[in-house]
């Protein structure tokens, strides 16, 4: 999302928004085949433990165009 600002004739001031993975909808990892975690018994059986995609990002930026 951006907006612009007049502020004279010739500049424009910009304000942009974006978002990255706005929703926070993880994708997690699975354990691989020879993986611990899959061996019966073991007290961090079948816990998925990271994740493939960074949390939500925001960044913000300013642009002064003349």
């Amino acid at each position: 999302m951006f907006k612009e600002f007049r502020t004279t004739e010739r500049t424009t001031l910009q304000f942009r928004a974006e978002a990255f993975n706005a929703s926070n909808t993880p994708t997690f990892l699975l354990p691989s085949a020879v993986s611990a975690a899959l061996t019966v018994g073991n007290p961090a059986f079948g816990k998925l433990t990271g994740s493939q995609t960074v949390g939500r990002q925001v960044q913000l930026g300013l642009k002064l165009l003349w």
